[in-house]
């Protein structure tokens, strides 16, 4: 199985968010989504970078 994680950044004031247009694959490009990835085996979604 394949876990993801997607993050969302706001501003201070909450009226402005981070977001990603994705063009790959074909069927989602165009469409916007949070920043985020795949999991790798050694990680978690709550693993800090070093």
């Amino acid at each position: 199985m394949i876990y993801y994680v997607t993050g969302f950044m706001y501003s201070i004031d909450r009226k402005r968010v981070v977001l990603i247009e994705k063009i790959n694959p074909e069927w989602q490009k165009g469409h916007l989504n949070g920043v985020g990835g795949k999991i790798e085996k050694d990680e978690t979604p709550e693993k800090e970078l070093p």
